[in-house]
């Protein structure tokens, strides 16, 4: 299982589970002439329906704005999975040590971000906070 992990957060091929994280993202951006002076909008999952309403907005998009209807299409809380959900202390704290990079970046990427305001960004912070205590994240 730790070979495993060890592997998923390391292998840096485009068949890796996480090839598209934000480090590679924010590089292929550059490569492609991103430099700070260009509006990136940004869409956070946890807030995805808000965020895409504020982007369609700030896109100059007037009127009614769909969004995904509010059912849930898949519930997977049904099925009886041989791993749960939950994970120990020391597992949350080793899993947040190899994300701190993409952490940094992602509150990068919403300071960044054109479409959010700034109790929105906190709002993010607070739950990476909630998430990786360990970690004591800040918004550079």
């Amino acid at each position: 299982c730790a070979h495993l992990a060890d592997k998923v957060f390391t292998e840096n091929s485009r068949r890796s589970h996480l090839f598209w994280n934000y480090e590679n993202i924010v590089s292929l951006m550059k490569q492609g002439g991103y430099d700070n002076s260009v509006d990136i909008l940004v869409v956070r999952n946890e807030f995805k329906w808000e965020d895409w309403i504020t982007t369609n907005v700030w896109l100059g998009q007037e009127g009614f704005i769909a969004t995904h209807p509010g059912v849930i299409e898949r519930n997977s809380q049904e099925y009886n999975m041989p791993v749960t959900k939950y994970i120990s202390k020391a597992g949350r704290e080793n899993i947040c040590r190899a994300l701190k990079k993409e952490y940094s970046i992602y509150l990068q990427l919403l300071k960044n971000s054109a479409n959010l305001r700034p109790k929105e960004i906190q709002d993010s912070l607070r739950i990476a906070r909630e998430n990786c205590p360990n970690l004591k994240l800040e918004i550079e």
